[in-house]
């Protein structure tokens, strides 16, 4: 342990450690700067590639939403010109890439080029393509990826790092000059003193042995700084002991009742989220029949209805309403009546795809959301599975108990494109099924004039 003293300095020991704590400080400082500045200079930078964006984004979102490829490429190409932009990709809504220009692109289809070191030296922005229809309602119609090189980035900031590096020199060494006076002086001085006290003593390497060494030099050097300092630090030790000895009592205590108050926690977390979960299947689902209900069926609808705007098929609203229920009811009683809505609703799931939506929306009315068609047959191929499944009987109350349903439908974008029109148009062709004898389908008509 003290062996060290005769062999160097206690003074050259602390001048070199105060120096190397002040190195390092001097140092992280000097990243810190040059982080920050490189991150000032990215924003900087992102700032002047949104700006250019900003240019061409009415254009570029008007020919996505016309399908213009032309134009796309010539508005890609002119962005280009600009130093700060290298690549350039537009993707559709649904993440498609649909065009791209610069030298991502050449280096992409070279085979010979590594594309993980592409990234690696690229900077990418990625900015929404929003068109507005009609100035009324904006579209999300894709995504605008540009791309930049981090060697643009530090060719930028390469000649003011170089002036904070020099000057963080530059002041270390002024500073190394002037702490290595001021130490000399009032630090080296009085350690040298105090290191006379023990020159000369050779202590062994056993801890007994070092602890009868420290204690006769208490002894020979009470009155002195060495000895007070000694006996000060062997104190310090007995105290550190005792005080190590109640923290880590005081540790595993403390780290029980984290243990204990996380797993509370965690269980107050998992309830809340199951209540959550719960809240929101109630407030979009029929709690007898666990369908969809009206309000969900609606924004379902108004999805497919905007994704329709994009595709050349169409798809179709099917209005389901029982016939008679009301005398099963009031016969049989409201609970057969329930579990004959929930065996209707069993049917009505297992007749149609899994893509396809059924929901209820009261009472004895269900509707069925048909997507991605391409001729009225299927939808009459549905509705005819649909009234042959229901005709089957159901046994209630111990009795054999047939039901029918008259179905009415309404097509998209044939009939209307607004989900309330053609949830109404289903509804009233539902009366031209009743009207005409019920059991049957029809199809709404748009009426002449």
């Amino acid at each position: 342990m003290f062996t060290s003293i005769q062999k160097k300095s206690l003074a050259s020991k602390v001048l070199k450690l105060v120096l190397s704590i002040y190195i390092l400080f001097a140092a992280a400082i000097t990243l810190i700067q040059i982080v920050l500045y490189y991150q000032e200079e990215k924003r900087i930078l992102k700032q002047e590639v949104s700006l250019l964006y900003e240019t061409i984004h009415p254009n570029l979102s008007n020919s996505i939403w016309n399908f213009n490829d032309s134009q796309i490429e010539s508005l890609i190409s002119g962005l280009l010109i600009n130093l700060q932009v290298i690549g350039i990709e537009i993707k559709n809504e649904r993440g498609d890439l649909i065009a791209e220009a610069g030298q991502t692109k050449v280096k992409k289809n070279d085979p010979s080029i590594d594309i993980l070191n592409i990234n690696k030296n690229l900077i990418s922005y990625k900015f929404p393509i929003v068109y507005n229809y009609r100035q009324a309602v904006s579209h999300h119609v894709g995504t605008t990826i540009l791309y930049s090189s981090r060697k643009i980035l530090l060719s930028r900031i390469t000649y003011n790092i170089f002036l904070i590096l020099s000057n963080a020199v530059i002041k270390t060494v002024i500073l190394f000059l002037i702490a290595y006076f001021i130490f000399q002086k009032i630090i080296a001085l009085p350690l040298s003193r105090l290191t006379v006290v023990v020159k000369g003593l050779e202590y062994s390497s056993t801890e007994v042995e070092e602890q009868q060494e420290l204690n006769h030099l208490i002894k020979d050097q009470k009155d002195t700084e060495l000895g007070i300092l000694t006996e000060t630090i062997l104190k310090l030790e007995q105290t550190l002991a005792n005080r190590n000895t109640e923290i880590k009592a005081y540790q595993e205590k403390l780290e029980w009742k984290i243990k204990e108050r996380t797993a509370q926690l965690e269980k107050a977390l998992l309830e809340e989220r199951k209540a959550k979960e719960s809240l929101h299947y109630l407030a979009h689902h029929d709690s007898l029949t666990k369908l969809p209900n009206r309000s969900e069926f609606f924004r379902i609808l108004s999805h497919s209805l905007k994704s329709l705007q994009r595709q050349n098929n169409f798809l179709a609203v099917l209005f389901i309403d029982l016939d008679h229920f009301k005398i099963i009811n009031d016969t049989l009683g409201h609970a057969a009546g329930d579990k004959l809505l929930q065996i209707v609703a069993k049917r009505l799931v297992q007749r149609v795809r899994e893509s396809d939506t059924v929901c209820r929306l009261a009472g004895d009315e269900f509707t069925i959301l048909l997507e991605n068609l391409s001729s009225t047959h299927h939808i009459e191929m549905i509705a005819k599975n649909i009234l042959e499944t229901l005709t089957k009987p159901i046994t209630l109350e111990h009795k054999n108990v047939s039901v029918s349903a008259s179905i009415g439908i309404s097509i998209s974008p044939e009939n209307s494109k607004k989900a309330e029109e053609l949830i109404k148009y289903a509804d009233t062709a539902m009366y031209y099924a009743k009207e005409n004898g019920k059991s049957n389908y029809q199809f709404y008509i748009v009426p002449t004039s």
